[in-house]
């Protein structure tokens, strides 16, 4: 898109003489991700696009975040603290978001997790619970601890986990969002646990 225009277009062009493209073997990789495509409703569409997005989301990080940590304790520090800054930022923008939403009553701490900025309510699979002492989410499936998996990046994901809902909760104006076990850290499940300041 050049400055000034109101879309993007595109042209794929297939020369006279192309040749019938060698896919070569397909992956166990590949087979897993295709079943992200070819939807069958519309409904379907928007779910797969959704997993694919979430993916993206992920893998991103990741390239991005192993190449910081290839320069050692000072790479590192840069992602921990850009981390903290993004995460504080979303937890800003959400709040705005929120404020201005009919909140039925729900409590600040749930808010944040129910209409969240990623699509847990469509693509988690996850259990909540809120007593006296938070609101407590367990995730069991989550998309960007799959590709996390595919990529053998579980080391940067954990400090995805670790650095994300601290500052998430500063800009959220919460008490805290402690991740008190992340499957990027070895267990079955993550649970998060959102508390509101009294």
């Amino acid at each position: 898109m050049k400055k000034g225009d109101d879309h993007c277009a595109f042209t794929w062009t297939m020369l006279p003489d192309e040749k019938e493209p060698n896919w070569g073997p397909v992956s166990e990789l590949g087979k897993k991700l295709a079943k992200n495509y070819m939807p069958k409703t519309n409904e379907e569409a928007a779910q797969k696009a959704l997993i694919r997005g979430s993916r993206l989301h992920g893998a991103r990080y990741a390239t991005f975040a192993k190449e910081l940590l290839a320069e050692g304790l000072a790479g590192e520090a840069v992602l921990r603290e850009g981390l903290r800054k993004f995460s504080r930022y979303r937890g800003e923008m959400l709040l705005g978001e929120h404020q201005s939403l009919d909140r039925h009553d729900m409590s600040k701490a749930r808010m944040c997790f129910a209409h969240h900025d990623l699509p847990y309510e469509y693509l988690w699979t996850s259990t909540e619970t809120e007593d006296e002492n938070g609101f407590i989410l367990e995730i069991s499936y989550c998309p960007l601890y799959d590709v996390w998996q595919d990529m053998d990046a579980l080391d940067v994901g954990k400090i995805y986990c670790e650095e994300t809902y601290g500052a998430l909760a500063e800009g959220y104006d919460l008490a805290a969002i402690e991740m008190q076990q992340s499957q990027c850290g070895g267990c079955q499940t993550c649970k998060i646990c959102a508390r509101e300041k009294r």
